[in-house]
């Protein structure tokens, strides 16, 4: 049931662009491995695989949509699997949307 729920989120994620919450601010301390970002507002403290880590930098450095984010990402850790990608990327984001440390913006379509 969980899976079937993440579905639609998934595919969701992939039709926005994404920034920072603006009502956030960040300290990074980085080990090469992993590193540590603390929300310095709240507190609240997170460790970053490197995919983690290059995720929330490339949005804290200017929003970005999932096209982007896979570009970028794919250039800073080189040989990485597109398929395999794409799901670690829109995990990725959805557990930092659900921090609220960063926010949607919906593409225009037209």
């Amino acid at each position: 049931m969980a899976a079937s729920d993440s579905a639609p989120q998934v595919s969701g994620l992939s039709m926005e662009r994404w920034r920072l919450n603006p009502a956030i601010r960040l300290s990074w301390r980085d080990w090469g491995a992993e590193s540590v970002v603390i929300e310095v507002r709240s507190g609240q403290t997170l460790v970053f695989d490197p995919l983690s880590a290059a995720v929330m930098a490339c949005i804290e450095a200017g929003a970005a949509d999932i096209d982007t984010l896979m570009a970028a990402i794919c250039a800073d850790l080189g040989d990485v699997e597109p398929a395999t990608l794409t799901d670690t990327l829109c995990t990725a984001l959805e557990r930092l949307n659900k921090l609220g440390w960063i926010e949607p913006i919906a593409l225009a379509t037209g």
